[in-house]
């Protein structure tokens, strides 16, 4: 559903890394990248930083990159 109204967790065996490995602590991890890769087969993906301690203005991003799109699923296919 390109609405995302069907959205739910991935399972870790769909994942490159783990999230404990992408976490970090913003009191000593500046300039920290975490990774985390995903290799389902679902058309959309919504990512989310959650922050349980970030209270003094750091910058926080994500970027999403396309990789391997030949293996993405097909048009016709119900996802």
């Amino acid at each position: 559903e390109s609405d995302l109204s069907d959205a739910a967790n991935v399972a870790d065996a769909d994942l490159f890394g783990t999230e404990a490995g992408a976490s970090f602590t913003a009191d000593t991890d500046d300039a920290k990248t975490g990774k985390i890769g995903y290799k389902g087969t679902k058309r959309y993906v919504r990512c989310n930083i959650v922050s349980t301690s970030t209270s003094t203005g750091a910058l926080i991003a994500m970027l999403a990159i396309l990789a391997a799109p030949a293996n993405r699923p097909q048009s016709t296919q119900k996802v």
